[in-house]
C-alpha cells in the first residue's frame, strides 16, 4: 500500500501537482506495533500533533522527495 501511495504521489508530481508528503494516522489504540512498522518504512512522527488529546491515533509523515 505504501508503494501504491508513492506511485500515485509521483504521478501527481509528473502532472504538475505539488506533492511532498504522505501523511497517515496510525491507529495505535488498535495495534501499538504500527509505529514500528511505519518507522521502518521511513515515516516520522508529526511532533506538532503528538500532544493531542486523542491518544488512539498517531500522526506520521513520509517525505517522498528524500529518496
Amino acid at each position: 500500500m505504501i508503494q501504491i501511495a508513492r506511485g500515485i504521489a509521483n504521478d501527481a508530481i509528473t502532472d504538475g501537482v505539488a506533492t511532498r508528503f504522505i501523511v497517515i494516522d496510525a491507529d495505535v489504540g488498535n495495534d501499538p506495533e504500527l509505529v514500528t512498522f511505519y518507522s521502518k518504512n521511513g515515516f516520522k512522527r508529526n511532533e506538532r500533533y503528538s500532544a493531542k488529546k486523542n491518544k488512539r491515533t498517531l500522526s506520521m509523515r513520509l517525505d517522498i522527495l528524500l529518496d
